[in-house]
């Protein structure tokens, strides 16, 4: 069963707060920018299929940056 974590429920003004925690514990730490001029909406889907996890992002534009301190800064590999 795919779990689905969405902004749609999230109040506009938490909304990219909320996406960043969302990005980050699905994937890894990343930096995420996101036009301020208007509403952000963001949802992924994950599933696990045995060892794999298979993802699908539907967002509104972002620039997303993985810096070399998060690396640094993460577990595992």
């Amino acid at each position: 069963m795919a779990v689905v974590l969405s902004t749609d429920s999230v109040s506009p003004s938490d909304r990219r707060d909320y996406w960043n925690d969302v990005v980050c514990q699905t994937f890894v730490p990343l930096d995420i920018a996101t036009a301020k001029d208007k509403p952000f909406f963001g949802s992924v889907a994950t599933e696990r299929l045995g060892h794999l996890q298979i993802s699908t992002v539907d967002a509104d534009r972002e620039l997303v940056r993985r810096s070399g301190r998060l690396i640094s800064e993460s577990r595992g590999e």
